[in-house]
């Protein structure tokens, strides 16, 4: 519930904290503190509008190029019932099966 709420009371700082984050390069040293930022931002997003942290979740999966992304959007979508959850738990498998 206090997800939810902040969530909600925070919806439009979240999202473009998600945006900040997002835009941070994964190589520059404010890359691995950007990535923990939006995995937490898009954790509150879920809690209090799933289907938009659904489709922000999705994007962040697809837009990643390492691995801490990747985790950060599937704990989000795990947690929704939303049909990219399936094809990004698979994608996942098959990039890390080895």
């Amino acid at each position: 519930g206090l997800k939810a709420a902040i969530g909600t009371a925070l919806a439009d700082e979240l999202g473009a904290l998600h945006a900040r984050a997002s835009a941070v390069a994964t190589d520059d040293p404010a890359g691995r503190g950007a990535r923990k930022v939006k995995t937490i931002a898009l954790a509150l997003i879920a809690a209090a509008d799933s289907a938009k942290a659904a489709d922000l979740a999705a994007a962040q999966y697809d837009a990643a190029d390492n691995m801490t992304d990747r985790q950060g959007a599937l704990m989000v979508l795990c947690s929704l019932d939303h049909p990219a959850r399936a094809d990004k738990l698979a994608a996942f498998y098959e990039r890390y099966r080895d």
